[in-house]
């Protein structure tokens, strides 16, 4: 049984492939291994989630910038200290989100509202998707935040970093559930 407050989200489409050597009987399991069908998290605790993350990150760097004030930094609106200053925020938010959704499978953010990373068969991530969906968030976030309004409008209810990893945000509950139903049957 579903949770009243979560969406279906219907199977992956398989994607093409050209096979030039004859398969072995262990592609052939792994091709008819059906993925389970995920359960995403409401869209309020997912944008509750990331918000709470977005404050995190942003406290963050208030406080690396008042650190860094107080230690005599300075600064200026030059050409070099704005590039600088971007590429630190960038290699700071691919790290807090891609090592806490490595290590954990979510965010504080996105822990605080029971939510979890997962990709299309409900494992946690790889580390490939992990990658990719830390770049996602650039690319949604560097689009005016086009990337995150998508899930709004798209059928699936995923956003573009969730189709760029083949990942999805589900609730902690929804996953007990469902694996509570496996054992039972």
């Amino acid at each position: 049984s579903e949770l009243p407050d979560e969406q279906p989200l219907p199977a992956p489409r398989a994607p093409v492939e050209i096979v030039l050597d004859s398969p072995s009987a262990a592609d052939g399991e792994a091709r008819e291994a059906a993925p389970i069908t995920p359960l995403l998290a409401p869209m309020g605790r997912r944008f509750l989630g990331g918000l709470v993350d977005a404050l995190v990150l942003l406290f963050s760097a208030g406080l690396f910038a008042l650190i860094y004030w107080r230690a005599g930094g300075v600064f200026t609106t030059n050409l070099l200290t704005l590039t600088v200053a971007g590429f630190i925020g960038l290699v700071i938010c691919l790290a807090y989100f891609g090592v806490f959704t490595a290590l954990t499978a979510t965010t504080p953010g996105l822990l605080w509202m029971g939510i979890e990373v997962r990709n299309l068969r409900g494992n946690p991530p790889t580390a490939q998707q992990v990658f990719w969906r830390s770049f996602g968030y650039l690319v949604s976030t560097s689009a005016l935040l086009l990337g995150f309004v998508w899930a709004l409008v798209d059928s699936e209810g995923l956003t573009w970093h969730d189709r760029m990893s083949d990942t999805y945000l589900a609730s902690v509950e929804g996953m007990e559930a469902r694996r509570q139903s496996t054992v039972d049957s």
